[in-house]
């Protein structure tokens, strides 16, 4: 379980710092609002598929499949080009320090 969390936060943190940094302002809601609507519908039709995959190949054996799917899935996303050299972007109006006091 402590791989599994280690994994799903690498992944969690490269996902909404790339989407932030990468979407543009104006677009970053209805990219969210997809990426969401994704997982909800992703999430739901793997807990039904399991259950009749796991009484078909036994617990242990999907447990070990599903394990393995997501090890790779986070290494693939780490050992790719276009994640490791992803830059920083700062924002375009970045606002200046205040250096003087107001009277």
């Amino acid at each position: 379980m402590f791989v599994a969390g280690l994994m799903l936060e690498q992944f969690g943190v490269a996902w909404e710092t790339s989407m932030q940094e990468h979407v543009p302002a104006d677009r970053l809601a209805r990219v969210y609002s997809y990426d969401m609507v994704g997982s909800f519908i992703a999430m739901p039709l793997g807990e039904v598929a399991v259950g009749p995959v796991a009484h078909e190949i036994g617990l242990g054996v999907t447990l070990i499949g599903t394990g393995t799917v997501a090890t790779l899935a986070v290494v693939g996303m780490l050992s790719s080009r276009e994640v490791r050299t992803l830059r920083h972007r700062l924002p375009e109006d970045v606002p200046r320090p205040v250096t003087e006091s107001v009277p």
